[in-house]
């Protein structure tokens, strides 16, 4: 005498809590969308205000270990930058 067990719909709440948590993250921030003039997603400002600084640290001990690697690599990133805004104003590059 078995019983038939019911089945647990276990992906469904998860869906949902990442849904919510996505539409969290895809709404104004009202701080940011002030300070700058541009609207501004919570997404966004988590990127400006943790992963940049992470950036920054990960910057410090490359240039710490290997200085000329890092001022190489900073001043390629630096050209690549200056021709990819070149383009954008339409200028010649």
């Amino acid at each position: 005498m078995l019983q038939e067990q019911q089945r647990v719909d276990v992906v469904a709440p998860l869906r949902k809590a990442v849904q919510a948590i996505n539409r969290g993250l895809d709404s104004r921030s009202e701080f940011y969308s002030r300070m700058l003039g541009q609207n501004i997603s919570w997404r966004k400002a988590l990127r400006i205000g943790v992963v940049l600084p992470l950036l920054f640290v990960a910057a410090a001990v490359c240039v710490a270990h290997a200085p000329l690697i890092a001022g190489t690599s900073l001043a390629c990133s630096g050209w690549i930058v200056y021709r990819l805004n070149q383009e954008e104003e339409g200028g010649e590059v």
